[in-house]
């Protein structure tokens, strides 16, 4: 049952991140977590990389139009020897609100209940 999730949610994924053609999106990132889950389930690996590569899953997959800036995307996703998971949550620590980005569309009310998300975002991370 959770292969088939796990493999619903990735097509889901790969099929938005075609539409939205945009290098500043969160679903480049969440598809290196799903990869990385994949891989725990086929290993049947339950650590704590295992734990927190899925509350990131689940973290970032509840917040609608957080953006990670393109620079951090490489370093979360292609660090060799390194986590995925570990790496994002690394760079939560260091870099804070600097890794996110709010789309320039967001204006008032709306950024203000943007900016809200990501602060609440960023403090799940600690």
């Amino acid at each position: 049952m959770k292969v088939i999730f796990l493999g619903i949610f990735f097509i889901s994924i790969l099929t938005h991140s075609a539409i939205a053609k945009t290098k500043l999106i969160i679903n480049d990132v969440l598809v290196c977590l799903v990869d990385e889950e994949s891989y725990f389930h086929k290993k049947k690996y339950t650590g704590p990389l295992y734990i927190l590569n899925r509350d990131l899953l689940n973290a970032l997959s509840k917040v609608n139009n957080i953006h990670i800036k393109s620079e951090f995307i490489h370093s979360i996703c292609y660090t060799p020897n390194s986590s995925p998971a570990y790496s994002f949550l690394k760079l939560a620590i260091t870099e804070r609100e600097n890794i996110l980005i709010v789309p320039k569309k967001f204006k008032g009310m709306k950024k203000d209940i943007h900016d809200r998300y990501i602060r609440e975002f960023v403090e799940k991370m600690y």
